[in-house]
């Protein structure tokens, strides 16, 4: 009822139905002489002051009433969160998954800032109330009107800072999710190079789904190459690279990691605030390899079977005394050769010198998950920031409650 009756009171007041707070001469007195006619420099103009305290009241109120509206509209947004996010999480496709977590990381901190702009706000509020109540001079009913949307202000920042918290802990609840996502199955990168996910877990790689090809390796160790020229398409028919020593197989990933780290700008993704932070690579790393001796006991246990034997740089331990002080009397070092389908012997890995060449002795690329993670990454970016700027400015919805 309190309530009820200040905001009465207020409505008298913007109405002009209750008199000036000024107090009529009592009768039978004579009115003292006004400012006016006395000392012109100190004149006092009682129903304009009357007027700028109301106004200040007034004010007062709306900005209350505002903040109040403005703090439903996010513990409403908030609350939708959660569901928002257990939704996007039972998404069975990666990049759709991918892109709604993004998009709910962008409402938390569009959130965020209407928090510290609302912050702005009722520091500016409890300043008004705190000058209004100075002024002195106002009605018992306004008095206590001002004592109590101090208490709803100050009940206000109390409430935002405990939404500043909500949304900050969202948000890294968000990008956890976004680290959680796997790698891509497979992916195709610049150069026309079909990759494909081996592994489990922290022994994850991707490894070419083919042997190198002729079209593939003429393409990338050509100058122009380095300039995203002449590269093969994905699905171009080319027998596999063969007949090439070790040296000029690690000579083309190298060749390949720097194409592909201009290509997609592995190195250094920087979209600003509007997006969330996400795992750098290594600067001047090299992302493709030729697979060792550790992969290689993974793609043995796989149904990976290339046409070719593949070079693997690690080197070959002979199993025998001979063979082995035969390596030390000669100062020389074998590589392993990796033969699934045993065209050289029955053996199916093998040593052999680094600068040997045969038909059937080929390679293969491996590369990191974080680079199929960081492609698809910065593919989508690339898509979400065309669609944005494609479209006019607008306040995207909320997440669905």
């Amino acid at each position: 009822m309190r309530y009820l009756a200040v905001y009465a009171f207020l409505g008298c007041i913007h109405c002009g139905i209750l008199p000036l707070f000024a107090q009529a001469p009592a009768a039978g007195k004579t009115p003292a002489p006004s400012a006016a006619n006395t000392d012109p420099e100190n004149v006092r103009f009682v129903a304009l002051e009357e007027h700028e305290r109301r106004g200040a009241v007034l004010e007062i109120r709306n900005k209350l009433l505002f903040e109040r509206s403005e703090e439903a509209k996010r513990v409403r947004a908030i609350a939708g969160m959660p569901n928002g996010l257990q939704k996007t999480l039972q998404l069975l496709d990666d990049v759709q998954q991918l892109e709604g977590l993004v998009r709910l990381w962008q409402h938390a901190n569009r959130l965020l800032a209407d928090v510290n702009s609302a912050n702005n706000r009722q520091l500016e509020l409890i300043a008004l109330i705190d000058n209004a109540t100075l002024a002195g001079g106002l009605p018992p009913q306004v008095a206590n009107f001002l004592l109590e949307a101090k208490k709803h202000a100050n009940q206000l920042g109390a409430n935002q800072i405990n939404q500043d918290k909500q949304l900050r802990s969202f948000g890294q609840t968000i990008q956890m999710a976004i680290r959680n996502v796997p790698p891509p199955k497979s992916f195709i990168s610049h150069s026309g190079i079909t990759m494909r996910l081996c592994g489990l877990g922290a022994d994850w790689f991707y490894v070419s789904e083919k042997p190198t090809t002729v079209a593939q390796y003429q393409a990338i160790t050509q100058s122009q190459a380095r300039n995203n020229a002449n590269l093969p398409a994905a699905a171009s028919p080319s027998p596999p690279q063969c007949d090439i020593s070790l040296s000029d197989a690690i000579r083309f990933s190298r060749m390949l990691s720097e194409l592909e780290q201009k290509a997609y700008f592995l190195l250094n993704i920087d979209l600003g605030k509007d997006y969330p932070p996400i795992p750098q690579a290594r600067s001047g790393q090299q992302i493709y390899v030729l697979p060792d001796i550790n992969q290689l006991k993974i793609l043995s246990l796989t149904n990976y079977a290339p046409s070719c034997a593949l070079w693997i740089n690690s080197p070959w331990q002979p199993n025998d005394l001979d063979s082995e002080r035969a390596l030390e009397r000669f100062a020389v070092s074998f590589n392993i050769v990796w033969d699934p389908l045993r065209l050289f012997a029955d053996s199916v890995t093998f040593g052999e010198l680094p600068f040997a060449r045969y038909p059937q002795l080929g390679f293969a690329v491996v590369t990191p998950t974080q680079t199929g993670w960081n492609l698809r990454w910065q593919r989508l970016l690339n898509k979400m920031a065309a669609n944005a700027a494609a479209q006019p400015p607008a306040n995207p919805a909320p997440p669905e409650q």
